[in-house]
């Protein structure tokens, strides 16, 4: 059993750890990452889901080979798959496009990842079709992936996205199935693009979606200056979704439209809605709205000083509209 020799919150506070003062074998317990993290000073492995490098420079680096490795968690469960675009030649399990990545994890017997290295080019998932069934997208915090023009993705079970961010340029839905579960979480997030022309979850007549976001996990459409906006989820007539917003999800600008019901369960006092949102969004609050985080699409709608949670940006529309029957 493991047992931690202290706790941090996220990966970022683990990799700026000074390992110079720590002992090899440390266990840390990573509180978003739900995991045991253990040094290991002289392993010199690539980073990737279950490894991190600690920050560059003294006393932060404590060695040059020094990484915290997982020892405990879901990805420890997976097989790992790298898609490094811009490689050269590359061996197993690295990859130059994501096609080959994924061939190889459909490959393998058993849950993987695929882990989008950004170290030398910006990594991207071409049309037509891919399968991600039992496979998770993985990278490191806020790594921006580029979803091109016709690309779409399906899958059997929930797709995870841990911090990837799919940012779609595409002019069709990057995900259109009858049931379609979402979860987004350290950092990942489904966005799109100003030059996408339609959204990436597309929920029509007698489908559903769920849609989990935690742990910074982001989703935002966009407002497409002078065209009409385009949500990053949308419902329509005879559809349905529900969205979870959990401890650091942020629902960015134009994330949710159409005109199908959809609601957004917020489960945690730190979370991010942008509005507006669409007419069929119905917001069921498990928590306090004067903590619940309110940032306006537009500064120009609020006089003075904007408000900064829900409850103060609902008690201003009140007061402005009058008593209200």
């Amino acid at each position: 059993m493991n047992r931690p020799d202290f706790t941090v919150a996220d990966l970022g506070e683990l990799a700026s750890l000074h390992t110079a003062e720590i002992a090899e074998g440390a266990n840390v317990w990573v509180e978003s990452d739900g995991a045991y993290w253990t040094l290991e000073k002289n392993s010199g492995a690539a980073p990737g889901p279950t490894v991190v490098v600690p920050l560059a420079g003294a006393p932060q680096a404590g060695a040059t080979n020094a990484r915290w490795i997982q020892t405990s968690g879901a990805a420890v469960n997976h097989a790992t798959f790298i898609y490094r675009e811009g490689a050269v030649a590359p061996t197993a399990p690295v990859y130059a496009t994501f096609a080959e990545a994924l061939a190889a994890a459909q490959a393998y017997a058993g849950p993987s990842l695929i882990f989008f290295d950004n170290s030398l080019g910006s990594p991207e998932i071409v049309a037509p079709v891919s399968d991600i069934s039992n496979v998770r997208l993985v990278a490191n915090p806020g790594v921006q992936v580029a979803v091109l023009d016709g690309a779409t993705l399906v899958s059997t079970e929930t797709i995870y996205i841990e911090g990837a961010q799919l940012r779609s340029f595409s002019s069709l839905p990057v995900i259109a199935q009858p049931n379609t579960f979402v979860i987004a979480l350290y950092g990942g997030g489904i966005l799109l693009d100003n030059a996408a022309t339609a959204p990436f979850i597309l929920v029509g007549a007698g489908e559903q979606a769920t849609v989990g976001l935690e742990n910074v996990g982001l989703m935002a459409g966009h407002p497409r200056p002078f065209l009409p906006a385009m949500p990053a989820l949308q419902v329509d007539v005879g559809g349905s979704a529900t969205v979870y917003l959990a401890a650091g999800a942020n629902l960015g600008i134009g994330a949710v439209g159409g005109v199908g019901p959809c609601t957004l369960n917020v489960l945690s006092t730190s979370v991010t809605i942008t509005l507006p949102l669409g007419p069929g969004v119905n917001v069921s609050y498990a928590t306090n709205p004067t903590k619940l985080g309110y940032t306006p699409a537009i500064l120009a709608d609020w006089s003075g000083i904007p408000p900064v949670n829900v409850q103060n940006a609902l008690d201003r529309i009140a007061a402005a509209l009058g008593p209200i029957p």
